[in-house]
């Protein structure tokens, strides 16, 4: 991944500045973070792979997360490790601030054009 589609968060994890952006019910997203404890360690990864975005609570949809996240692995991203659920839950939304900064153009952006759709569909 090219420098400038990559940051890190305030933890040191990487962000994909090119993950797609989702828009659905609840608003904009790009990653909408799942913490799951991982042998001794909480680990906090993205609930939003390739444009879909996967509910955790589904027991399909937490296997399609699962497998995302070890091709990740074994393409050698690194997701977020905590010692507590709190510290864990805690960077995530740290985490989700520090996105939604770095790609805030994007994000309104994604917003207005939703919004412009709907405005067309009420109006017809």
């Amino acid at each position: 991944m090219a420098d400038n589609e990559q940051a890190l968060d305030r933890q040191g994890y990487p962000i994909d500045l090119k993950r797609p952006i989702v828009v659905d019910d609840e608003g904009v997203h790009t990653e909408l973070s799942v913490t799951d404890k991982v042998g001794d360690k909480f680990v906090n990864f993205p609930s939003i792979w390739e444009g879909k975005r996967y509910n955790p609570d589904d027991d399909k949809d937490y296997e399609a997360i699962r497998g995302h996240v070890e091709k990740a692995k074994a393409e050698g991203w690194k997701f977020p490790e905590f010692d507590t659920v709190d510290e864990a839950v805690a960077a995530a939304k740290d985490r989700s601030e520090h996105i939604s900064k770095l790609r805030s153009k994007e994000l309104q952006e994604a917003e207005k054009r939703v919004w412009n759709e709907e405005a067309a569909k009420k109006g017809k």
